[in-house]
């Protein structure tokens, strides 16, 4: 029996399923999973690079896991984001995450086949007692082409997944007894913009196979363009109480960095939606990511930020901090910020959420998606 180690770097709700789902390939198929690296005959590493503290990370990782006798399998962003480098330090086998379902080329003799297995519903490495909800991943890829983003050169265009698929995943998912659901994607605002559909028709075709069941939703990470564009039919799933949780990633409160980021064009156009998906229903919880120090960022396009911050009255608010990503458009730039100075607009919007009451953490202490 073969004995295989799973690990995953970085804090991303998509690889986290990739690894569950790669876990059950690897059990059906006979193999024993350990807990120590050593004892592997295969090392498999989910790697994470959207920013250069994660790709060294994962450089530092793979040169310990290259000192055991078993055989290391690189996955995850990293190939991809950054190439020359991996290729550098690394000549083994890797698949990027576009392509994950090629494992079977490495393992040929296994009688169950990645592609034949379901997608995974549970966060890699968290116990049955703590994974009381599960996800739903309902695509892959992204369209939205954020200046600042290296993560679509690993996970390619997007990919909807079929809307019978998504569909009976849900409905397994509940007759297991699940009633509150993570959905997730790459670019979950997107879904169906390849397939001809959409994430609103998904939405409802979910709502009518749960019969009289009360059941709910998080969405996770959705561009305010598509907020915008679902904003009717959000309200109405708001209001009812149906969607919990909404995770809409302003990145800045600046129209001039958010058009130098390829985001979206009016910063209030968001906060006027948000505002009213929080009139439709005081309990909806609203957070946010926010990303400081971009090129040339100045004092008084963090104020705007702050002042959106403050206007929406977010519940939770993740801040990132603008790393350099060759290859993106950001990369080219003028007005590269001072690490000193980035750091200190991190701390000043930390705090900025402390006053107002409003939780914030930095995304080195988060588990969510960059």
């Amino acid at each position: 029996m073969k004995k295989v180690f799973v690990q995953i770097v970085g804090c991303c709700r998509r690889r986290s399923l990739d690894a569950t789902k790669l876990v059950n390939y690897f059990r059906l198929n006979k193999c024993n999973i350990v807990k120590k690296a050593q004892e592997a005959d295969y090392i498999i590493l989910l790697t994470c690079a959207y920013k250069q503290s994660k790709e060294d990370e994962c450089f530092k990782l793979i040169k310990q896991l290259q000192n055991y006798g078993g055989e290391l399998v690189i996955l995850g962003c990293l190939p991809a984001i950054s190439p020359t480098k991996f290729r550098e330090k690394f000549n083994g086998k890797y698949i990027i995450p576009q392509k994950l379902e090629e494992i079977d080329i490495f393992f040929k003799d296994f009688k169950i086949k990645f592609s034949e297995l379901p997608d995974g519903n549970k966060e890699f490495g968290l116990s049955q007692e703590e994974n009381k909800d599960c996800l739903l991943r309902i695509g892959w890829g992204c369209i939205s082409n954020c200046s600042y983003c290296a993560i679509p050169k690993a996970t390619g265009t997007l990919k909807s997944k079929p809307l019978g698929v998504c569909l009976e995943e849900y409905r397994m998912l509940l007759e297991r007894g699940y009633k509150e659901f993570n959905i997730c994607a790459e670019n979950v605002g997107s879904y169906g913009v390849d397939i001809k559909s959409s994430l609103q028709v998904l939405l409802e075709k979910m709502e009518g196979v749960e019969g009289k069941q009360k059941v709910y939703w998080n969405i996770h990470e959705i561009h305010p363009k598509w907020v915008i564009e679902y904003k009717s039919d959000l309200i109405k799933w708001v209001k009812k109480g149906k969607i919990k949780c909404l995770g809409c990633t302003i990145q800045s409160g600046s129209d001039r960095i958010l058009k130098l980021m390829n985001r979206y064009d009016k910063s209030e156009d968001i906060v006027k939606t948000l505002l009213e998906l929080k009139k439709a229903n005081s309990n909806l919880y609203l957070s946010t990511h926010v990303l400081v120090g971009f090129p040339s960022e100045t004092e008084e396009d963090l104020e705007d930020t702050l002042n959106v911050i403050k206007q929406i009255g977010f519940d939770m608010v993740i801040v990132y901090v603008y790393t350099l990503r060759e290859g993106t458009a950001a990369y080219k730039l003028e007005g590269r910020i001072d690490n000193r100075v980035k750091r200190e607009m991190l701390q000043k919007t930390l705090d900025f959420c402390k006053s107002n009451n409003i939780t914030a953490i930095s995304d080195e202490v988060c588990f969510l998606d960059g």
